[in-house]
Formats: structure tokens, sequence, C-alpha cells
């Protein structure tokens, strides 16, 4: 079973601010979930989100940033680290 992150795993994994996830996640950018009135995302869903340049969080991404951030142990990294975690 995959686990879901919280928001504040969000934050911590994509270095954006409460305001910028909530905000994707009200406009319907970054996929997510309800769960008791808290917002539950999918690694998956914010991966495929951050590789899509974190639309709506109105922070520039340039293309190349999640091989970079593989590289320096960042984002993508952190993310397939809770996915193994997970596993």
């Amino acid at each position: 079973m995959t686990r879901w992150l919280t928001i504040g795993e969000v934050v911590g994994v994509t270095q954006l601010s409460e305001d910028a996830i909530y905000r994707a996640l009200r406009a319907g950018r970054l996929r997510g979930s309800k769960c008791g009135g808290s917002w539950r995302v999918m690694p998956a869903d914010l991966e495929a989100w951050f590789a899509a340049g974190c639309p709506g969080s109105q922070r520039p991404v340039r293309v190349d940033e999640p091989v970079r951030a593989r590289r320096r142990g960042g984002t993508v990294a952190r993310l397939r680290a809770i996915e193994e975690e997970a596993a």
C-alpha cells in the first residue's frame, strides 16, 4: 500500500510554502484528497506535479531542475526515499 503524504511532508519535500501547496490543491493543479478535513497527496502525484514545473505555485522552475535535484539529494531523491520507506 502506498503511503499518502501530509501537507507538512509535501512542504518538506518541495521546500515550497504551505500556501503554495494549498493554492495548487484548491486549483486542481496538484492532485490530492481531503481526509478528515486534512489534505493528503500521493507521492506519484507530487512527483508528476513537480516534473511539470509546479504549475500554480508561482515559483519559476527550470526544466532540468528535477535532474539537478536528484544529484544533490533534493526533491526527487526525498520522494524516492519516502516511497521506499512505505514499501
